[in-house]
């Protein structure tokens, strides 16, 4: 019999164009690992996935990106310290990748609830 535990699957999408930006990519999949105890990412050195988005000049940009995954058990959106970690998270995505001459104009989590079976 499978043990079920519900919980939020983050997934955070990190650049990681240049060498500074991989390096800035491994500090975030280290303070997730610290933070929720592991995590699990795509290779952190391009090619990796390739994003595309449109600029306000109307140009399309490609963008290598890094996702890096963890399942956070027993923690949901209803939850507003979950919710605040999360911003927290988010605030350390933009401080790392500013303070390494790469700022973001967005960063985008991903967090749909999901059940985990063990067994």
């Amino acid at each position: 019999m499978a043990l079920r535990i519900e919980g939020t699957r983050v997934t955070v999408c990190l650049p990681v164009n240049t060498p500074t930006e991989t390096s800035t990519a491994g500090d975030v999949v280290r303070m997730l690992v610290r933070r929720y105890r592991g995590a699990t990412a795509s290779l952190l050195n391009a090619p990796v996935f390739v994003g595309s988005w449109e600029a306000g000049d109307g140009n399309v940009v490609l963008d290598n990106v890094a996702l890096v995954i963890v399942d956070v058990r027993d923690r949901g959106l209803d939850d507003d310290t979950f919710l605040a970690e999360l911003e927290e998270l988010k605030g350390f995505v933009f401080e790392r990748y500013g303070d390494a001459g790469s700022p973001q104009a967005e960063v985008w989590l991903i967090a749909p609830p999901i059940s985990i079976l063990i067994g």
